[in-house]
């Protein structure tokens, strides 16, 4: 007898609300920033800074073209693996934070002053290093700490970051001082995401904090933005949380890391470059809508039963459905609704919808029993 069962993290997903939003390919990146990591907009400005091996730079760059118009130099900083920037109404801070072996114990911010970085080409800066107050281990590993971070969001008076979790596809959330200095700092939250947290923004005009980040399914990345409103004084005590799916034009990389805002509703995204395609800087509009009238078409996938072999995939325009094995070897590709699985083996698999466009609609894991 064949069986689907579907997998922890599509139950998890299914439990998030889902809205539409206009996202829009501005440009791609210049050659200079395709690692882009961290974003902010200041004075109608946008400034990014890339992953790990860069130099101290930050880089601002055309919202038009992607390309880079000014380079600023962060003075005595060292560039061991910035994940992520924010900004109040004075200064920017970068977080210097990557720590995927979860085995460094000189994580920092930087903080410079905007004033210097919208007129000068070198800055000075101060420093907030930070550790975590519940880790005690700081063995080496693949991939597996829940003490590395790439989201780093201001509100108020505080910053606060979110970990990515690599094993359990939770963040856990720290708060850490503004000033200058050296603190040990408490987790504060733990939220589940469903996924690998790559960036986040903070919008004074909605209460809400933006994340975005990706699933990992095997040898496919899935994006993805969550929305936490209802935050009161910094406490994430009772917040609400939305999430939705981003779905990336065709030979574009999904590895989407970073995001600020512009306006209430408005957001500008990056990808850096990967495996999967080109780097690339986004519009997000309209973000979460409340209003019914934003409400998304939802794929909806009916599973085989014991009596109805078929695989049946309900979408209101037409589809190309594919079914992987874990390898990312094709098995099935096809327009037809109705897939039959009867000859899969035992085993998991994956199923990813696109639309006519290659924007994907949905990529999940399920198991065939």
């Amino acid at each position: 007898m064949i069986k689907i069962i579907l997998s922890a993290t599509l139950t998890l997903l299914m439990a998030f609300n889902s809205y539409s939003q206009e996202f829009e390919l501005a440009s791609t990146l210049s050659n200079t920033t395709i690692e882009s990591s961290g974003l902010i907009h200041i004075s109608n400005r946008l400034f990014t800074h890339n992953d790990s091996g860069d130099n101290p730079h930050l880089y601002e760059i055309s919202k038009i073209t992607g390309e880079v118009v000014r380079t600023i130099t962060i003075n005595g900083a060292k560039h061991m693996d910035w994940e992520d920037m924010c900004s109040d109404d004075t200064h920017v801070f970068i977080a210097d934070m990557g720590n995927n072996a979860g085995s460094r114990t000189d994580l920092l911010v930087y903080k410079i002053r905007i004033e210097d970085l919208l007129s000068k080409e070198s800055v000075d800066t101060e420093e907030i290093h930070f550790s975590y107050a519940d880790q005690f281990d700081f063995t080496s590993t693949d991939r597996t700490t829940e003490f590395d971070a790439e989201a780093i969001v201001t509100i108020e008076d505080k910053l606060y970051i979110f970990t990515k979790n690599w094993t359990s596809y939770r963040t856990n959330i720290y708060e850490l001082p503004k000033s200058p200095g050296t603190y040990s700092i408490s987790r504060i939250k733990e939220m589940e995401v469903g996924g690998l947290i790559t960036g986040g923004v903070y919008n004074q005009h909605s209460n809400s904090v933006l994340l975005v980040g990706y699933e990992l399914i095997f040898v496919f990345l899935s994006p993805f933005m969550i929305e936490i409103s209802g935050i009161t004084n910094g406490s994430f005590e009772g917040v609400y949380v939305t999430k939705s799916g981003l779905n990336v034009p065709s030979g574009m990389s999904p590895q989407i890391e970073s995001v600020t805002h512009n306006n209430v509703n408005g957001y500008y995204i990056t990808a850096e470059e990967s495996p999967f395609g080109a780097s690339g800087l986004y519009t997000l509009s309209n973000g979460f809508a409340t209003n019914n009238a934003f409400v998304t078409k939802k794929v909806r996938v009916r599973y085989p039963t014991r009596t109805q072999r078929n695989l049946i995939i309900s979408y209101p325009e037409l589809t190309i459905n594919s079914i992987y094995g874990v390898n990312g070897s094709l098995l099935i590709k096809t327009e037809d609704p109705k897939i039959i699985t009867d000859h899969l083996q035992r085993g998991m698999y994956i199923l990813r919808i696109s639309d006519t466009s290659n924007q994907i609609l949905l990529t999940k894991k399920f198991i065939v029993q």
